[in-house]
């Protein structure tokens, strides 16, 4: 009888949308009710990691699962940074690369961005930055714990094209990147 029981309850929880064990912690909705904290006198914290790769033109690089276990997270941010080839032979120009970021939250809102290196005859760097402000209504909240997919992604890859008529272009298929993934959340006490 008493088992029983114990199988109701559980059910009944489960059923009322309490999260099974072994779960991601749950998001708050989109437009909650309340104020969102005041984290004064708290301590802010930072978290990072980073990543590097190809990728080839008009393509999706190698996405980044960044776990985030911290509560209190109030930004989550990726950067990605390239630098172009240099142009390859004297009568040739190579045009810039367009790379970006994308980064799909653990609620499932999706950002992205890209941008193109500047020129520069010796090869022109590039970067782009996406960011999420992610607000708490409660303290040691977790919107925004979980699991970030971040996926580095490139457009159009600026060919070498000729300066002179009678040469022919040369192709750039892509190009390689370097992935900085940062956030920030808060910690009860001030640092010391």
């Amino acid at each position: 009888m008493l088992f029983a029981i114990v199988i109701i309850i559980s059910l009944a929880g489960a059923a009322a949308g309490g999260p099974p064990s072994g779960r991601a912690p749950t998001q708050e909705p989109s437009t909650p009710h309340g104020k969102p904290v005041d984290y004064s006198g708290w301590t802010a914290q930072t978290g990072g990691s980073e990543a590097s790769g190809d990728v080839s033109e008009n393509s999706k690089g190698t996405p980044v699962q960044q776990q985030i276990t911290e509560k209190n997270l109030v930004e989550f941010k990726a950067t990605i940074t390239w630098t172009d080839e240099p142009d390859q032979y004297p009568r040739h120009q190579n045009q810039p690369d367009e790379l970006g970021v994308e980064i799909v939250a653990p609620w499932g809102e999706n950002k992205s961005a890209s941008g193109k290196n500047a020129y520069s005859a010796s090869g022109g760097s590039g970067t782009v930055t996406v960011t999420f402000s992610v607000t708490q209504y409660k303290y040691n909240g977790v919107n925004g714990t979980g699991t970030w997919n971040v996926t580095p992604f490139a457009k159009d890859c600026g060919d070498h094209m000729p300066k002179n008529v009678g040469l022919i272009k040369w192709l750039d298929t892509g190009n390689t990147y370097n992935l900085k993934i940062e956030w920030k959340y808060y910690v009860k006490g001030k640092g010391g």
